[in-house]
Formats: C-alpha cells, structure tokens, sequence
C-alpha cells in the first residue's frame, strides 16, 4: 500500500515552494523551504484511509531532507488528530531515494 493520490488532491503550504511538487510522482522535482515550521495541507476532496506514506530524499543537499514531523488527521478540515510522530529520523544517505513506507493507523470514522 502506498499513500493515496490523485489528480483531485490539492496541497497548500504555510511556507515553501511548490507544494504540489509533493504529490506528482515525480523523485526530480520538489518541494522546499527555509523555514523550520512548515504546515502542509493534503485535501483529498473526501474522507480516506490512508494506510501509510513515504517521500523522496532531496536531489542536492541532506540537509534539506526532513528529520522530524508531525502527521495529523482530519475528517471535517477542524477537528484534527495526531495520527504519526517521527523524531530525529535519519533519512537514506543516498540522493533521490525513497524513504521506508511509514504506516498509518486505521481511524474509524
């Protein structure tokens, strides 16, 4: 199982550039920041399951690899629930690799 996509998610960004390069299945483009707090918002349109996702590593710099965050939960866009925590996770070494699958919780609805 993969993290769901399609054509009809949309991603907004509390900081950053092309959020969207997050969801287009591509490992050369992405998506990057200067800040350090970055809110993303993934609207699948529907309330899904989600049964885990993964990333790619940047193409330049480790650094601009993620090592912490937080994953919430949300079936009305309001109420939100914690649904994954990763902490000082330590990313592939190579450049444009993806990361292990990191599994989600079922939350009934």
């Amino acid at each position: 199982s993969h993290i769901i996509y399609s054509n009809s998610v949309s991603v907004s960004s509390s900081a950053g550039s092309n959020p969207q390069n997050l969801i287009d299945n591509s490992t050369t483009t992405k998506f990057t920041s200067s800040s350090l707090n970055v809110s993303l918002t993934f609207d699948l349109g529907t309330p899904t399951n989600i049964t885990g996702y993964k990333w790619t590593t940047a193409n330049d710099d480790d650094t601009q690899d993620p090592k912490t965050w937080v994953v919430y939960g949300s079936t009305d866009n309001s109420n939100w629930v914690e649904i994954d925590r990763i902490t000082n996770y330590t990313a592939p070494t190579n450049r444009q690799t993806s990361t292990k699958l990191f599994y989600l919780p079922i939350i009934p609805r």
